[in-house]
């Protein structure tokens, strides 16, 4: 039983560094291959720059809003393994979030406006999905896993 919640642990971080190396890789597979002729306008009235600013807004309004609505759920969970899937599923789902604006970010400044003010804005959502990262430590202080329980995901 513990070799497979420890399977877990480690699957989800493994989801975690493939979503922020996919980005890196993407990143940096633009700037080599597609080459922009990139520049810096601070114009927030340029339509992909609106709409980078409004889906960074809404999905980390998003992110928080169901960090707090799942949270809700958590005197529920009774089993360890429960309290570890609601923690996998929540996590998830909010790197999910973040990570699709920055990849909308980086798909308009490559194929659409080349404007490194949409790169500079990305390092939000990023800034959020970095503070996403899994960890024993956080699920037992969120989910109140005590110590005995802990050494069950471990």
């Amino acid at each position: 039983m513990a070799q497979e919640n420890t399977a877990n642990i480690n699957v989800l971080k493994i989801i975690y560094f493939s979503l922020l190396g996919g980005m890196f890789l993407f990143l940096a597979f633009g700037f080599f291959a597609i080459a922009p002729k990139y520049h810096f306008e601070l114009d927030f009235n340029d339509l992909f720059v609106m709409i980078a600013m409004a889906l960074i807004a809404g999905t980390t309004f998003a992110s928080f809003f169901v960090k707090n609505r799942m949270e809700q759920d958590i005197p529920k969970l009774k089993s360890v393994q429960d309290k570890f899937a609601h923690y996998q599923t929540l996590t998830i789902m909010r790197s999910a979030l973040a990570e699709g604006t920055i990849l909308f970010c980086i798909v308009s400044f490559f194929f659409l406006n080349s404007n490194l003010l949409i790169l500079l804005l990305a390092l939000i959502p990023l800034g959020v999905f970095l503070t996403l990262m899994p960890s024993l430590d956080t699920f037992a202080q969120n989910y109140r896993v005590k110590e005995s329980e802990k050494r069950l995901v471990s």
